[in-house]
């Protein structure tokens, strides 16, 4: 049973084999600070849901999709217990369940959730804000999916330009928006302009 201190530096080390792309090796050890922090601190403590929170994306980008899904709902739940159900971080939280489920093929019931993170980060964050931008594209890019094209088209409205003029032209969140606009313009047929984009 590791101590508080190699706790951190197997988190650290974690970090690192992600970093270096051993996915497999970070998720090992992610898992192992994650059981450590439970039975020490708790499993609703704030360093134990971090480390929940970090296993649960090394799973996802693994495709341990269905242990990564429980695992954001798991850090959900604890994120409401603690910061209520309006706390950015809560509402991240749930962004990053949606998402996952998304990849599991459950795609209305992520579009509900990230409909509601969306607009409870537009009052919370404000429209320029960088998590609610990617809420909105994320959204948008979904009921594109979903052949949902006029919807889609109404959540993206103006984010584009919002997102250029609050983080500028070569900011990630803005170049991923102007993306996912060309292929909503392809779902619509307007390929010359969605090409230009892209």
């Amino acid at each position: 049973m590791p101590n508080r201190s190699e706790d951190a530096k197997i988190y650290d080390l974690a970090r690192l084999m992600e970093d270096r792309g051993d996915l497999q090796t970070a998720a090992f050890l992610c898992r192992q600070v994650c059981e450590h922090r439970g039975e020490t601190l708790g499993e609703q403590a704030p360093q134990t849901v971090a480390a929940m929170r970090k296993l649960a994306s090394l799973l996802m980008d693994t495709g341990e999709l269905e242990e990564a899904s429980a695992l954001y709902h798991s850090v959900w739940r604890a994120s409401c217990s603690q910061d209520g159900e309006a706390h950015p971080r809560t509402l991240s939280a749930s962004a990053d369940w949606a998402m996952c489920l998304v990849a599991r093929g459950h795609l209305e019931a992520a579009a509900s959730i990230l409909g509601k993170v969306m607009d409870a980060q537009r009052v919370l964050l404000g429209r320029e804000h960088r998590d609610y931008l990617t809420t909105v594209g994320n959204l948008s890019d979904l009921q594109r999916q979903l052949g949902q094209l006029k919807q889609a088209e109404s959540t993206l409205g103006d984010a584009v330009a919002v997102a250029s003029r609050a983080l500028g032209d070569t900011h990630q969140t803005t170049l991923v928006l102007e993306a996912k606009a060309a292929r909503l313009g392809f779902a619509f047929g307007d390929t010359a302009s969605a090409e230009a984009t892209l």
